[in-house]
This record gives C-alpha cells, sequence and structure tokens, in this order.
C-alpha cells in the first residue's frame, strides 16, 4: 500500500540563475501537533513527490508547516536516508495494524 503525500502548495524560486521548486504541505490537527522528526518526513515526503514529478528541486525549499501550533518544518537534504526510514515505520505500523486484525 503506497503513500503519497502532495504538497499543498508548489512554487519556484531562481538562485544564482537556476530555477528551483518547493512545495509546502499545511498540517492542521486540534488535538495533537507534528513531532520534529515527523514534520521534517513530511517535508522529506513532499520533496520526493516533487522530485518524482521531474522538477528541479531545493530541499531547503520544501517545508510542512504545522498551521495551529505555528512551526515550520524543513526537509532533509539526506532524502534517501529519511525515505527509507518512513518505509520502516510505514512497514511496522502496517504488520501491527495486520496483526490487530487478525485478532478474534
Amino acid at each position: 500500500m503506497p503513500i503519497s503525500i502532495n504538497p499543498d502548495l508548489v512554487f519556484y524560486k531562481k538562485i544564482k540563475g537556476e530555477i528551483f521548486y518547493g512545495g509546502i504541505k499545511f498540517f492542521i490537527s486540534k488535538t495533537n501537533a507534528l513531532t520534529p522528526t515527523w514534520g521534517k518526513n513530511i517535508s522529506v515526503m513532499v520533496q520526493s513527490a516533487l522530485q518524482q514529478g521531474n522538477f528541479n528541486v531545493n530541499p531547503e525549499l520544501c517545508y510542512t508547516i504545522d498551521v495551529l501550533s505555528v512551526k515550520k518544518y524543513k526537509s532533509s537534504s539526506n532524502i534517501e536516508k529519511n525515505l527509507e526510514e518512513i518505509r520502516m515505520e510505514c512497514q511496522e505500523f502496517m504488520r501491527t495494524f495486520q496483526s490487530l486484525n487478525n485478532v478474534d
């Protein structure tokens, strides 16, 4: 089961004559603020989504904004390591969810 996080806003910025794209994902929750780890993870997934769309992406321009707690989380320059950590956490979640469904 693939997980996809698409940016809510895509923009570009010209840096030293080259156009780079970035994206923002807005997070709104009345009960739970994002942790710094998950704020960064969502930003990494935004960066990954833009790269899959063949955009010239700058990780410094990929953010998650926790609207109600007024915090901004930036993506990582080491995207492959972060994506692997996210994949492992999602697999663990799926194993746990499946084991709960198998309980009589």
